[in-house]
């Protein structure tokens, strides 16, 4: 289930879920070696749809790429809290093993769908936030899922991307009266990646990753991802099994198939 109210309007609650998922780096890499993100897609249906609509009436995009969070074993998740003020953005600056910032601030899309589109207008009109002030909170496991709560102060991008820093009396405001955005729902942890050195079987080395860094057995359906490199005079990617390689995995078999934002049941 998934319950969203934004900006003073409580939306209709839906069977959509959000999605925890972790990144491992190399043991050599110049970077925190695992990485946990959060995401989830709120999609409200017609209730009575009209002629040429599309599926849903609006929608919600939640996309955080790094809570922070170092655990010694995933189910630790269970009652963890992430109080993003202005101190923790200032302790969890993260970056990718090759230099590139990892974004810390909550992104928000709002989808608004028209019904039904009239010629010559888009078929949805979206409105984009950013969050650098919130508290994402992580309640009882059950299995892979977690209940989940998420309070946001929420800014227009463009207000967001501003070209000074703030002052210390903006700073101190962080959280300062009712959030704008409030999501309850359940997030499973569903899938993730392993970046690997070079070896001869990438799926048992990732196993053994995951069970010494985060204390995770459940791999299912490991797909390989091979580096690549351009073969000479076209455009084509030539794979390097010889090179190192990163092992995408499932947290249970076939899972998860999601469509429109649900995990299918």
């Amino acid at each position: 289930m998934s319950w969203v109210q934004l900006n003073g309007e409580t939306w209709r609650p839906t069977k959509d879920v959000a999605e925890v998922k972790v990144h491992l780096s190399r043991p050599d890499a110049q970077c925190d070696r695992q990485e946990w993100s959060f995401e989830m897609m709120h999609m409200v249906p017609w209730k009575n749809p009209p002629p040429g609509a599309s599926h849903s009436e609006k929608a919600l995009a939640v996309r955080l790429e790094t809570m922070g969070f170092d655990v010694r074993d995933w189910r630790r998740l269970a009652g963890m809290e992430l109080r993003a003020d202005a101190a923790w953005h200032e302790r969890h600056g993260r970056c990718h093993e090759y230099g590139r910032l990892r974004e810390s601030s909550l992104d928000v899309d709002e989808m608004l769908f028209r019904e039904p589109a009239e010629e010559g207008l888009e078929t949805a009109r979206v409105r984009s936030w950013r969050a650098h002030d919130f508290v994402l909170r992580f309640g009882q496991r059950d299995g892979l899922a977690f209940s989940m709560e998420l309070e946001a102060w929420l800014l227009p991008e463009s207000e967001f991307w501003r070209r000074e820093p703030e002052s210390p009396e903006e700073l101190a405001r962080f959280g300062e009266g009712p959030p704008n955005l409030r999501i309850m729902a359940t997030a499973f942890f569903t899938t993730g990646w392993v970046n690997l050195p070079r070896c001869e079987d990438p799926p048992a080395l990732a196993r053994r990753f995951l069970r010494e860094e985060i204390a995770y057995e459940g791999m299912h359906d490991p797909r390989i991802q091979w580096s690549t490199r351009a073969k000479p005079g076209t455009r084509e990617r030539v794979e390097m099994p010889e090179w190192p390689a990163t092992v995408f995995f499932r947290t249970e078999p076939g899972t998860p198939r999601r469509r429109r934002g649900r995990l299918e049941e």
